[in-house]
């Protein structure tokens, strides 16, 4: 979808979050959603979807593979275990989808189905909001220009993820997840060990590390072949603040690790026992509380002609 598609699109999720809210109360549904709660939902939007799958992988998860006429697969994933409470929704399209087929599912179904994931969350309400600030966000963007999009908001303990992926003009819905605070931390903790993993045995590992250690590396001489280290480094982060005015090696860069876009990325000062420093964090939903006390951070220093630090990930100790 263009941008202009994506502001309509999330207009009209307001309009029937408005009807919605109207009609069920904010209904307080049991997690893992059940099949039977899923469906009645699903029937009530009069969506043509059928399900395909019903197929938890685990205690305290439902997952629920749904089906509409053009091949479109729907996935419903539900999870609560220990406090934690988690929905997400992911589309997967045919690999010959046309772009008119992907324009009318988008004028027709996407609305809806957001508002499906509201719904079934229990948190209409507050969803409003929250798609107001989408709307915002969303206009003006060009998928040829902006690429992918990853939308990060906080509202009190509940965490919104949603993600788009151009498709030549058009955009296309990829997830979108709303979960708990102790969701969102056992989520990213997960990202975190399947980072440790894969960068273990990488040619580039990701080793523990100090802020003096960063500092470190600064001064190496520019024609030695270092360019990308990793380091978790245990300390806190201050002094965070949003900001447009990047410095121009850090818009320029572009990486697996580090989008073209940097909407949303936030200044801050990183503090450990050995020193601090200035760095780049990634888009989050943790808060600036949650910041400031001790945490793991995955940070991905540069070592180019003006070196930087990018956090990508901060987890609590493990």
């Amino acid at each position: 979808m263009n941008c202009k598609s994506v502001f309509s699109i999330l207009v009209l999720v307001l309009m029937i979050m408005l009807c919605s809210a109207c009609n069920n109360d904010n209904i307080q549904y049991t997690f893992p959603l059940s099949q039977e709660d899923v469906e009645q939902v699903f029937n009530k939007q009069q969506l043509s979807w059928n399900l395909e799958v019903n197929q938890p992988y685990q205690k305290n998860q439902t997952i629920y593979v749904l089906k509409n006429a053009e091949g479109v697969f729907c996935v419903v994933e539900s999870r609560s275990n220990e406090g934690e409470k988690y929905l997400s929704l992911i589309l997967h399209f045919p690999i010959n989808y046309s772009t008119d087929q992907m324009r009318r599912f988008n004028e027709l179904e996407l609305s809806r189905l957001l508002n499906n994931v509201s719904i079934l969350y229990g948190n209409s309400i507050i969803d409003k909001k929250v798609f107001r600030d989408f709307s915002t966000y969303f206009d003006g963007k060009n998928s040829k220009e902006d690429g992918s999009l990853l939308w990060d908001k906080r509202m009190g303990d509940d965490h919104y993820k949603l993600r788009l992926y151009p498709k030549g003009d058009e955009y296309q819905l990829r997830d979108f997840t709303i979960m708990n605070s102790v969701a969102y931390e056992r989520l990213i903790s997960g990202y975190a060990s399947a980072m440790r993993n894969t960068y273990n045995n990488s040619s580039m590992p990701l080793n523990k590390g100090t802020v003096s250690s960063i500092k470190g590396i600064e001064y190496l001489e520019e024609n030695q072949d270092i360019e990308m280290s990793r380091f978790i480094i245990h300390g806190y982060l201050k002094d965070i603040f949003e900001t447009e005015d990047f410095p121009e090696p850090f818009k320029m860069m572009s990486d697996n690790y580090l989008p073209p876009n940097k909407e949303g990325y936030l200044r801050a000062t990183l503090v450990d026992d050995t020193g601090s420093i200035e760095v780049f964090l990634r888009p989050t939903s943790l808060n600036e509380d949650e910041l400031n006390k001790k945490r793991d951070h995955y940070v991905y220093y540069y070592n180019i002609k003006e070196p930087f630090c990018v956090v990508q990930l901060s987890v609590t100790g493990e």
